[in-house]
């Protein structure tokens, strides 16, 4: 598929930035196409990034997109989604202007969760989710937990202190070094009398570092009750003691005597689609708070530089954000051709009267052309003389029909014959007070018939970012399928 693509790449611990015009698409398995707004840095992309990602990979999984293309979920072309990276699907980093997504029809719903809006703090739901998932496992496997400590102060940490306060519990965050607790001050996301304090004794505990054993058990251990209940949160070594690599990646619970402590470890790993869904409620409900921990948006140039310098090791407090293109119409628009093979005689038009318009039409033509043309960037026709929509009305391979309803003008649509066997569809437009009373469907209707009267087995259709919201959306209900992609420039 062609279409201006950047996106990162990384080797041997190097990140760069790759433009291209290809993008490895299937057409042959279920896909779902995405335009790319944001995707989130995560601790997981900087490990995989310098080797040492101990799980899965996935870089550039956090993500806020919108659908512009599938061949199973046309229905959901326009809708904003967020991945769930856990699921079983082939795709290209997040990390890209455009990211594809291939697997089962099954799998491609499950990975792609609906969100209310493109606003960058949806990037937040797969790690909304996935601490939501930890809570869950706890609460769930423990009885009578009063005060709980989350020890890691990172971004995972944060979310499950912040789901747990919202609960209304008793929760503490603490960490290793006191740098990031005062970041979490800094910026008002947490309370004093919600920082670790000394002496204080815990029934449950959060273990949200980003590598995590026995010795962390160890370090905190004087701060938990003789009976506590430990979830396991960051990843574990696989020769870790105490069977912890099991027990986290299985998500098992198991009882263990430690130094005269009775401890119960609770294992933790991934998240549901209940999890997610949870997770945006939460974000709805919270964001202007969630806000406060994505504390730097770059565009993909800056924060090449930003990712570089996380992984050679300097220091970055909250959730990063790269921004991948704008949520808005497009000034060089994106051009899609749509491939459809006429297989049945479609009914005919009964709302509506279609007119070969001859000289007495001309001057309705330049008023209907000028009118769209304002609203949909139209350009070709403008400087047209009389003479020049006559000839084109005469034109062999042009079918040019006014569309009338109730003895009223209201649009045109236009077909070109480009070869014996294929119908381009060049315009179609209706007047706004005639827009969402189902006439659509009688246009196309009626190209239809034209099509198979001249025994054309395809349709085509070009339609650009810069076109009504609905006009993708439409040819692909009505059975089209995107062929290419291509980046035109439209002069303003």
């Amino acid at each position: 598929m062609n279409l201006s693509n950047k996106y990162y790449q990384h080797a041997d611990g190097v990140v760069s930035l790759v433009e291209s015009n290809q993008l490895s698409l299937n057409k042959n398995q279920p896909f779902i196409l995405i335009k790319t707004l944001y995707c989130g840095v995560c601790n997981s992309d900087i490990k995989e990034i310098r080797g040492e990602r101990i799980s899965r990979r996935d870089f550039g999984h956090e993500i806020v997109g919108v659908i512009i293309s599938s061949n199973v979920y046309a229905n959901r072309v326009g809708n904003y989604v967020t991945l769930d990276p856990h699921i079983p699907v082939e795709r290209n980093t997040g990390f890209s202007s455009y990211m594809c997504i291939s697997g089962t029809k099954d799998h491609l719903e499950k990975a792609l969760i609906i969100i209310p809006s493109g606003n960058s703090v949806y990037i937040l739901s797969e790690p909304l989710a996935c601490a939501y998932h930890a809570v869950n496992r706890l609460l769930g496997n423990s009885q009578g937990v009063n005060k709980i400590l989350v020890y890691g102060a990172g971004t995972f940490g944060y979310l499950i202190y912040l789901i747990l306060k919202k609960m209304g519990k008793d929760v503490c965050i603490g960490n290793r070094s006191v740098d990031r607790l005062n970041d979490l001050q800094k910026y008002n996301l947490i309370e004093n009398k919600h920082v670790d304090p000394n002496g204080k004794k815990y029934d449950a505990l959060f273990l949200t570092e980003s590598v995590i054993g026995v010795e962390t058990i160890d370090s905190i251990f004087h701060k938990i009750s003789e009976t506590a209940t430990i979830l396991l949160f960051g990843a574990v070594k696989q020769d870790e003691p105490l069977n912890l690599y099991e027990v986290r990646n299985n998500e098992l619970v198991s009882k263990i005597h430690y130094k005269n402590k009775v401890l119960t470890m609770v294992g933790n790993s991934g998240a549901t689609t209940c999890d997610f869904s949870q997770s945006i409620d939460f974000i709805k409900q919270n964001s202007n708070e969630l806000k406060k921990i994505i504390t730097n948006i770059s565009d993909l140039a800056s924060g090449l530089r930003h990712i570089q310098n996380m992984v050679n090791g300097q220091y970055s407090f909250g959730k990063h954000v790269i921004e991948l293109q704008k949520d808005s119409k497009d000034v060089n628009p994106i051009e899609t051709t749509l491939h459809l093979t006429v297989v049945d005689h479609p009914s005919t038009s009964r709302k509506l009267n279609f007119l070969n318009p001859d000289l007495e039409h001309v001057n309705s033509c330049i008023d209907l052309y000028k009118h769209f043309s304002k609203k949909w960037l139209w350009r070709g026709k403008l400087n047209w003389l009389d003479s020049d929509w006559i000839k084109h009305f005469n034109n062999e391979h042009v079918i040019f029909k006014l569309i009338m309803f109730e003895n009223s003008i209201i649009g045109f649509f236009e077909i070109q014959l480009s070869t014996p066997t294929t119908i381009k569809i060049k315009y179609i437009a209706i007047l706004d007070d005639f827009i969402g009373q189902g006439l659509a469907a009688d246009i196309m209707s009626e190209i239809k018939r034209i099509a198979i009267e001249m025994k054309v087995t395809e349709l085509l259709v070009q339609t650009r970012s810069c076109d009504h919201n609905n006009a993708l959306n439409y040819y692909l209900r009505q059975g089209f399928a995107i062929q290419h992609i291509e980046n035109i420039e439209v002069m303003l």
